[in-house]
């Protein structure tokens, strides 16, 4: 075997038997090398299409959610756009608007820019008797004639028959509603109500104080609504993030006006019924509330003010 060993190294040839005891060698050795080379390659490539298929999930599900808020809040939404698009017009709004409350509130037979007087002072003295006896001698321009002829110092209050909240600073001008206390028998009866009423308006909660007396009037509406509720007060308070420190807010309440100051804004939990309550400080305060952000429950959005003046 050995002179067999010699020959066969001498020409560079393997025995046979060595062969043998040296394949299964060989070969062991080449299946451990690749198993952990098949570990270490599958592993980071699963990780990678894990991580893309979260982020395909995540953003496919974002996008169809956010469509669906503006699908069914694009109301409240147009709103916000158009605000900020048409700014400049929302400022003549708000203009027009302080200047017509300004102007409602009294009508001073002093003022020389009356466009009434100026006609009457026009007129001779047999036109205006003859204006005097027509049908229409109770309308203001004969009153105000009469003033004058008779030298009766005239004032004229005009105020809204109805309750009304004004924010000007949203050109707003929307109903006010008062619900008749009356017992309920559970929540979600005092919910329907309230639902109901929020068609025409917004509210002002049963049991806080009304504008003339202390306390905390507190008035809440909607800042969206689904959109097959077609109902014109839906997104009433969609703005009232506009609003801001140092606004005015006027209400109509009992054909008096009450104008408030705002001093506060804050986001609340729906839980917090802090805001129900009176801070006891002897004075008269107006808080407005609404859902927020729009289209969701889950905040509150609370601003509240001091009275300033009555008139």
């Amino acid at each position: 075997m050995k002179e067999t060993g010699d020959i066969l190294a001498a020409f560079d040839i393997e025995s046979p038997i060595s062969q043998d005891i040296k394949e299964p060698t060989v070969v062991a050795v080449v299946e451990d090398t690749k198993k952990p080379a098949t570990k270490t390659s599958n592993t980071p490539r699963k990780t990678r299409e894990s991580v893309v298929f979260l982020i395909k999930y995540f953003t496919t599900s974002a996008c169809i959610f956010g469509i669906l808020m503006l699908a069914t809040n694009y109301s409240a939404y147009w709103n916000i756009a158009t605000s900020i698009i048409y700014a400049e017009e929302m400022e003549v709004t708000k203009k027009s608007l302080i200047q017509s409350v300004a102007a409602a509130s009294s009508i001073d037979d002093n003022d020389s820019g009356s466009v009434e007087q100026d006609t009457f002072k026009q007129l001779s003295r047999e036109e205006t008797k003859k204006y005097e006896y027509t049908p229409s001698m109770h309308s203001l321009g004969s009153l105000v004639n009469q003033s004058n002829n008779s030298e009766i110092d005239l004032w004229i209050e005009i105020t809204p028959y109805e309750n009304r909240i004004i924010i000007p600073t949203i050109g707003k001008n929307i109903p006010l509603i008062d619900i008749k206390q009356q017992k309920v028998e559970w929540i979600d009866e005092l919910n329907d109500i309230f639902m109901k009423e929020l068609e025409n308006g917004v509210i002002r909660y049963p049991g806080s104080a009304k504008p003339w007396e202390e306390g905390n009037s507190f008035i809440f509406g909607h800042s969206s609504n689904f959109p097959w509720m077609q109902w014109e007060y839906n997104d009433v308070f969609s703005l009232l993030d506009h609003v801001t420190y140092d606004d005015e807010v006027v209400v109509y309440y009992g054909q008096e006006k009450h104008t408030y100051k705002i001093r506060t804004k804050d986001v609340i939990s729906p839980g917090d019924v802090s805001v129900l309550k009176d801070d006891g400080n002897d004075k008269s305060k107006l808080t407005l509330m609404t859902c927020w952000p729009i289209g969701t429950t889950l905040n509150r959005l609370v601003l509240t003010g001091d009275l300033i003046s009555v008139e």
